[in-house]
């Protein structure tokens, strides 16, 4: 399950490069706006690697959109993102 930095681009590059280096599989997600950031450098550099990667899509969601009062904080998604998140946790962190 991914590890969901909403709109965080930086948290997003350090996380991803620090999941790189270990064994086993880490998702990094994060809002929709996240996509348009340039992100090139970075999936050279996990393809180089040999590294898998996935984004994941939260439609109808603004950044931020897991704070109350955001674009999309009362809807589905915002249930689906937790989970993926607690999920993650659960899994590579313990319960």
């Amino acid at each position: 399950q991914p590890l969901f930095l909403g709109n965080a681009g930086t948290a997003t590059r350090c996380c991803t490069a620090a999941a790189a280096l270990v064994d086993g599989v880490a998702v990094v997600a994060g809002a929709k706006a996240l996509r348009k950031r340039p992100f090139g450098p970075l999936v050279a550099a996990l393809t180089s690697l040999g590294k898998s990667y996935e984004y994941d899509v939260y439609p109808g969601t603004g950044h931020g959109f897991l704070k109350p009062g955001r674009q999309g904080s009362d809807g589905p998604q915002v249930a689906r993102a937790w989970g993926r998140i607690m999920d993650f946790y659960a899994t590579h962190l313990g319960k």
